[in-house]
């Protein structure tokens, strides 16, 4: 009975001060509100402008009455919940700031981490001063952008790093120069090449964002800027290695550098991980590691695990590369990207005019308020990723289809609609629904110019003489070289490639089929080397890649229905970006 009484008592008077229900809301169901003392510690009316407290959080916590509730009631007509409390203070709290208690924190766009195939991908702007919110999106979302047509006089890169932030001024001054020197001072005033690395490590705080301005581009086909997402490394290493990545994320590295009048010094996890445990910043800088007094095992069990990350960090899995021209300016968050370089030649009798950069600092925290507070206001419209920029590129190439004759009463884009349709009724997965969607994309004007770009060779219209279908040569050749420089994986781009020959080999490997074609494609059949022989098809039909096209190119002859119904392009948009992010 005593202990029964106790407990009462406990409940009564501890307990449910800090417990805050009520069942006349708004809409008339019963809702629990945030704890009592949260309600007292965020009075809308005693919080300024900017968030600033106009009274000691201290001297709330000390008065038991101040964290009492004595009555609540709620207003539909002011949509709020008036709240007594045991000293006789009153608040009233709007329901939206109510709902924040149990809501996540402000909308901010989530990390996407990248690996090599992200090359196709870096966002790209032409113009900082309106692309200071896109910029500031970008590097929050994937650490990493380029912004070209840029001026080539010595010193634009202030110019941009005040439009989109302010220049952290160091001991190199507000900017610094990269350019191979006879005398250098340190690797970057060399030709040779530089491994993934961060910026900075020894600042306390580091430098958050670094950009590089091109003056003068490399001579040789070297001196390719290298990028790697350091989030994405991490993520790999905890997943293949998690020692290592526990190694790495507890004990802080030294770093150091000395110059003339400079000592700075900072230790350092390589990675840093938040209060969740989420990667927060990388710091990996072979030249600046300083030394590392740990006894044995512990110090062959670090740099092992250093080695690890190292390597992965200089993959091929990870790495992309940008030749920057003149004009052209990178820049990335350097405390999640690691950079490098690739060696390059320089003429030893004309070193003034080999590759010159410039590079400044700005901060992180000035990227990531403007991005948290354009997300909290509505001020700027969505940024579209650079894969919805590519998805929308794609269907504009698709959409010039229908200005072709296919046969058969349709067009090419209604064609390559069916195609679709039919592959995604019949089970096929995304990947070789999209193939189908793009396998004659290379008649476009788009697909043809890109390749008359990137190799030089004009494609040649045809006309069939049976019906009047149009199409171009090599247009297989020219549709998968389209997409693969968009950044599709080969899963996409090699069906495509092969769907012409697929209907070679499927005219040998079932017999039946060459009664299924067209006028045209017997007419075309000739053109493209006639049914495959024996060996041909053994080779083709031995590769998953030949057996998908050869489905398609089933599906190809199906989707030839005048007045079919089926899903329209833009239906395929979504499906369309989440190939791209994949391949990324």
């Amino acid at each position: 009975l005593l202990m029964t009484m106790v407990t009462l008592w406990f409940l009564a008077f501890v307990i449910s001060p800090y417990l805050v229900t009520s069942t006349a809301t708004p809409d008339s169901s019963s809702v629990t509100l945030p704890p009592a003392l949260w309600l007292r510690l965020n009075d809308p009316s005693k919080i300024t402008a900017n968030g600033q407290r106009l009274f000691e959080i201290s001297e709330v916590v000390s008065s038991r009455d101040s964290q009492t509730i004595r009555s609540i009631a709620h207003s539909p007509e002011s949509s709020s919940t008036q709240i007594t409390f045991e000293d006789g203070y009153e608040l009233s709290f709007p329901w939206d700031l109510v709902q924040s208690y149990f809501d996540d924190k402000s909308p901010t766009p989530a990390e996407f981490f990248w690996g090599s195939g992200f090359q196709s991908f870096i966002p790209t702007f032409r113009d900082t001063s309106h692309s200071k919110h896109d910029i500031h999106s970008s590097l929050a979302i994937y650490g990493l952008a380029l912004v070209t047509d840029l001026p080539t006089e010595p010193g634009t890169v202030l110019d941009v790093a005040n439009t989109i932030g302010k220049v952290r001024v160091t001991n190199y001054g507000d900017h610094f120069n990269v350019k191979s020197s006879p005398h250098p001072q340190n690797l970057a005033d060399t030709n040779l090449k530089i491994k993934s690395h961060t910026d900075n490590p020894y600042r306390d705080p580091f430098p958050g964002v670094q950009m590089l301005h091109c003056l003068k581009s490399a001579n040789s086909n070297g001196g390719r800027t290298t990028f790697v997402d350091g989030f994405a490394v991490a993520s790999r290493l905890r997943e293949i290695d998690p020692e290592a990545f526990e190694i790495l994320s507890n004990v802080a590295h030294p770093y150091e550098y000395v110059a003339e009048g400079v000592k700075l010094q900072a230790s350092v996890p390589v990675i840093t991980l938040s209060a969740e445990g989420k990667v927060k910043r990388i710091a990996l800088n072979n030249r600046s590691a300083s030394r590392m007094n740990l006894p044995e095992p512990e110090l062959t069990q670090y740099y092992k695990a250093w080695a690890k990350i190292d390597s992965l960090a200089n993959s091929e899995e990870f790495l992309i590369s940008v030749k920057l021209e003149p004009g052209q300016l990178v820049i990335w968050n350097n405390g999640r990207v690691m950079h490098g370089r690739s060696a390059f030649e320089v003429d030893s009798s004309d070193v003034d005019n080999s590759r010159h950069l410039q590079g400044a600092y700005i901060d992180m925290d000035e990227v990531y308020s403007s991005v948290a507070s354009s997300a909290r206001n509505s001020t700027c419209p969505g940024v579209l990723s650079p894969f919805e920029v590519v998805a929308d590129r794609v269907i504009e190439a698709v959409h010039t289809q229908a200005e072709f004759k296919y046969g058969e009463g349709v067009n090419m884009l209604e064609h390559a609609l069916q195609v679709a349709h039919f592959a995604k009724a019949s089970g096929e997965d995304e990947l070789s629904i999209i193939a189908g969607l793009l396998h004659d994309v290379g008649n476009s004007p788009q697909a043809r110019a890109q390749y008359l770009s990137d190799e030089g060779i004009e494609a040649r219209l045809m006309i069939s003489t049976s019906d009047a279908s149009i199409g171009y040569t090599d247009h297989s050749k020219i549709g998968a070289h389209f997409v693969k420089s968009l950044g599709f994986p080969d899963a996409v781009s090699m069906p495509i490639l092969l769907h012409v020959d697929a209907k070679r080999a499927l005219v040998t490997h079932d017999p039946e089929y060459f009664a299924k074609l067209s006028v045209a494609s017997v007419e075309t059949l000739r053109q493209q080397g006639g049914p495959m022989d024996a060996d041909e098809l053994k080779a083709f039909i031995g590769t998953e890649e030949g057996r998908v096209a050869m489905r398609l190119r089933q599906y190809d002859e199906m989707g030839k229905i005048e007045g079919a119904e089926v899903p329209l392009l833009s239906s395929y948009r979504g499906a369309l970006i989440e190939v791209l992010k994949d391949a990324a």
